[in-house]
């Protein structure tokens, strides 16, 4: 998804895109943690914004993609909202 949005140009679509749990949640399930996390650091200058406004959420992605990516990742009926409130 990263590759595509930054070749289209589509640079202000990145925190809206890589900051929805609806979107993280999906990758998780499909692709693991790994995946997301190398998004995280390959796009991360276009996902925290020109300002850097979105940087604090991005880091709570990471710091969430890392701790609980794998069960969500291997048990796909796990509920991502219940992980997110641990």
């Amino acid at each position: 998804m990263g590759y595509h949005l930054y070749k289209s140009g589509q640079f202000h679509l990145f925190p809206r895109i890589y900051l929805d749990l609806g979107f993280i949640e999906a990758v998780l399930k499909a692709n693991g943690p790994v995946d997301l996390l190398n998004d995280f650091k390959k796009y991360e200058d276009q996902i925290m914004g020109e300002s850097k406004e979105f940087m604090e959420e991005l880091n709570d992605y990471e710091s969430f993609a890392r701790t609980v990516g794998a069960v969500v990742n291997t048990a796909p009926q796990s509920d991502i909202i219940q992980l997110a409130l641990r």
